[in-house]
């Protein structure tokens, strides 16, 4: 399947879509983020800290079952109220 999605592509393509092997860039990014960092924006602590207030304190407020169903109508409710407050602010700025 995907030898002819290339030859179908190939056509429209300035550089024929011959590229160089992606796992030879695998050698050259490892020693830029040893010489330099990472990125700015490649963090996982944004991630860890929405999991710590989504999941882990709403965990905390549920009975122990269905906790899936439990923590999305917490979180669902946490929107709601965020939106009407952020609406609510807007219009008393009015």
């Amino acid at each position: 399947m995907f030898p002819y999605c290339i030859n179908i592509f190939q056509a429209y393509s300035l550089s024929e879509l011959k590229f160089p092997k992606l796992h030879s860039w695998v050698h050259y990014i490892i020693d830029l983020i040893r010489k330099y960092g990472t990125l700015n924006g490649f963090s996982t602590k944004t991630y860890e800290s929405l999991h710590k207030d989504f999941v882990k304190a709403s965990y905390y407020l549920t009975n122990k079952q269905n906790i899936e169903i439990q923590i999305m109508k917490m979180v669902q409710k946490q929107a709601i109220a965020t939106k009407l407050l952020s609406s609510q602010s807007k219009i008393l700025k009015l």
